[in-house]
């Protein structure tokens, strides 16, 4: 996907330093990954209901969940965990669909 393709070429890099500075490029101003979140972004501003599709719950949800929210998480070294903060509707998403019964059942030891 637009996420994962340039975030897993800097898998390969061997250097952890020069991993880090690739990835803290990539959600930098002008950043790759910062031209997919603008537009994730942009897609949920447009829905009235708060969900990607429609206004339940639908697989697209899950997926834009899934993917954004460990590049958050602190696990993949140069990737700040403040990195999705300015997407205002990514961040409403988020908090939305983490606080649905079922999701916030599976996750809870997490």
């Amino acid at each position: 996907g637009e996420v994962f393709g340039p975030l897993g070429k800097t898998f390969a890099i061997a250097d952890e330093a020069g991993k880090s500075a690739a990835r803290a490029a990539l959600v930098a101003e002008g950043g790759e990954l910062t031209k997919w979140f603008a537009f994730v972004d942009s897609l949920l501003a447009k829905s009235s209901s708060g969900f990607a599709v429609g206004d339940s719950l639908t697989l697209a949800d899950i997926c834009a969940f899934t993917w954004l929210q460990p590049l958050k998480s602190g696990w993949l070294d140069g990737l700040p965990k403040d990195c999705l903060d300015t997407y205002t509707h990514i961040t409403k998403h988020a908090k939305m669909v983490a606080n649905i019964p079922q999701v916030k059942a599976y996750y809870k030891d997490a």
